[in-house]
């Protein structure tokens, strides 16, 4: 997204973006402080991560796409390699952070 965003940015009455799973939020988030932005998590490092890894992953994009209430975070293109073990982990990590303001 960061080699984008900068067109985007000049879209009028912009209200949310994608910021596909490996993008650099932080340039995205000052480029687009008032936008909120919906947060990929990789789905083919979901399959390997651990829980701790995880919990590291999700409190980054959180840091990086501050205020807390213009973020949002989904983990698209799932296949039957990951298994619901790690989708329920993710599930309960996002769920964690929910309401904290500070983290």
């Amino acid at each position: 997204m960061e080699h984008v965003v900068d067109g985007y940015a000049k879209v009028k009455h912009l209200k949310f973006i994608e910021v596909g799973a490996g993008s650099n939020i932080k340039y995205v988030r000052k480029v687009l402080p008032d936008i909120h932005l919906n947060l990929r998590y990789s789905p083919v490092r979901l399959k390997d991560v651990t829980r701790d890894q995880l919990q590291e992953d999700i409190r980054n994009m959180i840091q990086n796409g501050k205020p807390y209430n213009l973020i949002s975070i989904s983990c698209v293109g799932i296949d039957d390699s990951v298994s619901d073990k790690q989708i329920r982990m993710f599930l309960e990590t996002c769920k964690q952070f929910k309401y904290q303001e500070e983290i």
